[in-house]
């Protein structure tokens, strides 16, 4: 019994120290823990009027490009030094020359033939007087006057032959001298000096440098971006044709090129699947056209519409699903769905969801709670 007793013991003693210690204990604090508020950088949205710009690029090519070809056959007997690759020229000028004894000596001999038919016309048609005065004093006979009306009227086609040869022989004889139909440069030329030529032979290939084009690829959701009207109508008509800019690392620096969207084609690349505009530079628009080398390859900004109430956010801080983080008037985090306009580098741009005044939520939280208190701080700040 002693044995047993022991063991009871030590536990009453155990169980009632236990006891005080719990009685002796301070009260547990049973006041909530509160989180403390996280700071985030936040942005006022300000919905503005934004014009919107298509990007695109391009090769410069001209408008108007024309084979420079001989007309008349013989040898070349002067070349102009402005007929060379990258040659420049004004309208007017003569570019090159063909030996033209051969067609002086036409010429000559057709204006003999045309004076010698004139001779002839003359003195038919005084014959045909004369027998019709004589007619109508019945001093000649019907036959005789019907006689003189036929030479009269064969002498009459024998000068509009010569005459016509005369204007034959006049116009080979000119075309001896190329000149330029326009202002321009040479693009390649093959023409060279005591070189005989045949009519219909390639000489140079001319294009003008008023007017240069460049024909850009876009894809069809850039479209949207565009005057609707430029879908409906081939030629733009000049006071309706976006702006269009141009630019590229030339020379050592940036360069910039004022123009205009010219056209646009009325069908989809089979290959690329894009839509092709053609962009126009003119001294009208930009007098420095004669700058831009052709074959440049270009960056164009093709001027758009206006969409009103848009708001630019940077892109970081559209979440998936196209949502956003604003802040409250109670400053807590609220989810926010919006409508993306377009994306622009590192800026979208949102056409729906957001009002003047809303506080975005910038820095991206790693596990945002919708309701969730926040401490707003201005991007500025």
């Amino acid at each position: 019994m002693t044995r047993l007793r022991l063991p009871l013991i030590i536990v009453a003693a155990a169980c009632l120290l236990f006891y005080l210690l719990q009685l002796s204990a301070p009260a547990p604090n049973t006041e909530p823990v509160v989180k403390p508020a996280v700071a985030v950088t936040t942005q006022s949205i300000e919905l503005e009027d934004i014009k919107l710009e298509v990007t695109s690029q391009g090769s410069v090519q001209p408008r108007t490009q024309t084979p420079l070809i001989a007309r008349v056959a013989g040898e070349i007997v002067w070349v102009s030094p402005a007929l060379r690759s990258g040659g420049r020229f004004q309208r007017g000028d003569t570019l090159l020359k063909i030996d033209s004894a051969d067609y002086e000596l036409a010429h000559q001999q057709a204006k003999a033939e045309q004076q010698r038919s004139q001779a002839e016309f003359t003195f038919a048609d005084s014959e045909l007087r004369r027998i019709e005065s004589l007619r109508n004093r019945e001093l000649a006979s019907d036959t005789q006057l019907q006689q003189a009306q036929r030479s009269r009227d064969i002498a009459e086609a024998a000068l509009l032959r010569a005459q016509s040869a005369l204007s034959q022989a006049a116009l080979e004889l000119e075309r001896c001298t190329l000149s330029a139909p326009y202002s321009g440069r040479v693009r390649a030329a093959s023409a060279a000096l005591g070189q005989f030529v045949q009519r219909g032979t390639p000489l140079a290939s001319l294009y003008a440098t008023d007017h240069l084009e460049v024909r850009l690829p876009l894809a069809d959701s850039q479209l949207a971006f565009l005057d609707p009207a430029l879908g409906q109508v081939g030629v733009v008509p000049e006071m309706a044709a976006p702006k269009v800019r141009l630019r590229a690392n030339f020379a050592g620096r940036e360069r910039v090129w004022q123009g205009v969207v010219a056209r646009t084609e009325g069908e989809i690349d089979p290959q690329s699947r894009m839509v092709h505009i053609v962009a126009e530079v003119t001294t009208a628009t930009d007098p420095t056209v004669d700058t831009l080398p052709i074959g440049l390859f270009v960056d164009a900004d093709i001027s758009g519409i206006t969409v009103a109430g848009v708001a630019a956010i940077p892109r970081s801080s559209l979440l998936q699903n196209n949502r956003v983080l604003v802040v409250d008037s109670e400053q807590r985090l609220r989810f926010r769905e919006v409508q993306v306009l377009r994306m622009s580098g590192d800026t979208a741009l949102i056409h729906k969801g957001l009002s003047d005044g809303d506080l975005l939520c910038l820095a991206p939280l790693p596990t945002p709670v919708d309701g969730m208190s926040v401490v707003p701080v201005s991007r500025a700040e």
